[in-house]
């Protein structure tokens, strides 16, 4: 190893840079180069589709949540850099924002080899710490879940759970809760729907969804939402957009075995709902698929998977 370096690795967390430039951005990284003998960039984007690729030659890794599966998705540009908020524009007709376009990866293919998978969220404590901290446990896994009560035990007398806001934000963010608020609210006249579009404590959000058989997910500012694993840790049959274009770790988003899929614009959710409801074999099968897989996550074998992925991650660096 050479002399000059003090770090065998230096790990650079993406929110730590968050709100500067790009060149200050880069800036840092060509600072911290000569420090180490590998520089590891943990992209932490809400998105697959929003990404930092401008880091690529000044970095030796550049793991993400979650990513396409397909990295040509990677050398075209998205309207909001998503590939779900271009379909749901052009569905939509919403006018359009000014935004900042990523860097195409095609600009960077001799960098291409460098991109990989850290883990997603669900590793995040949910229910143990506050929300604004929840990141934390990311890095530091101090404590485990609590998980509730088998199904078995539990009184499901809600149809879905679909509780959500329409933030004052980006108009294009909103498009699919936009689209989904209207749906429901029809739906309320034959489902037992938890009240929609207002706010409420983080105890009645709980006590409505540990009530409710289904549970709404839909896309936010990224795909993965924290809703999707309190779903499975309070054994609601998740319905939640189409996730197959997704490749992310740990595997919880398998179609029709742990949630069940919805088109971007949610043309099938009274469909899908009514089928899901009406087939309890089926509804309380993805449950306990999911209830299990994420539950697994805390237990010793999840941990260890945890712990090797991210020494893999540290081994295949040097």
């Amino acid at each position: 190893m050479p002399q000059e370096t003090n770090y065998d690795i230096i790990i650079v967390f993406s929110r730590f840079t968050a709100g500067i430039t790009k060149q200050n951005r880069i800036a840092i990284l060509k600072k911290l180069r000569p420090q180490c003998h590998r520089l590891l960039w943990f992209s932490e984007r809400d998105s697959a589709g929003s990404t930092e690729f401008e880091v690529l030659p000044y970095v030796d890794r550049y793991l993400m949540r979650h990513k396409y599966r397909d990295l040509q998705d990677y050398s075209q540009t998205y309207y909001f850099n998503r590939k779900y908020t271009d379909y749901l524009a052009k569905k939509t007709n919403i006018s359009h924002e000014s935004f900042l376009a990523n860097e195409l990866l095609s600009s960077y293919e001799d960098h291409i080899h460098k991109i990989g998978l850290w883990w997603n969220l669900a590793y995040t404590i949910l229910g143990s710490i506050p929300r604004w901290k929840r990141w934390m446990s990311v890095y530091l896994l101090n404590n485990t879940p609590r998980f509730p009560s088998k199904a078995s035990e539990l009184v499901k007398d809600m149809d879905l759970h679909a509780l959500f806001v329409i933030k004052d934000q980006r108009g294009v963010i909103n498009a699919q809760r936009d689209l989904a608020l209207g749906k429901l609210q029809k739906l309320q006249q034959d489902y037992t729907i938890t009240p929609i579009h207002r706010r409420v404590s983080k105890r009645e959000y709980y006590a409505y969804m540990k009530r409710s058989r289904c549970v709404f997910s839909p896309f936010g500012w990224g795909e993965i939402n924290y809703r999707d694993f309190e779903g499975f840790l309070l054994q609601a049959c998740l319905l939640k957009p189409d996730m197959s274009d997704i490749d992310t770790w740990p595997l919880l988003y398998e179609e029709n075995q742990t949630y069940v899929p919805l088109a971007w614009d949610l043309t099938d959710l009274e469909e899908k709902l009514g089928q899901t409801l009406d087939n309890e074999t089926l509804r309380q099968r993805i449950t306990d698929n999911a209830y299990q897989r994420y539950t697994s996550l805390w237990q010793d074998s999840g941990i260890a998977a945890l712990l090797e992925r991210f020494n893999t991650i540290i081994r295949t660096s040097l």
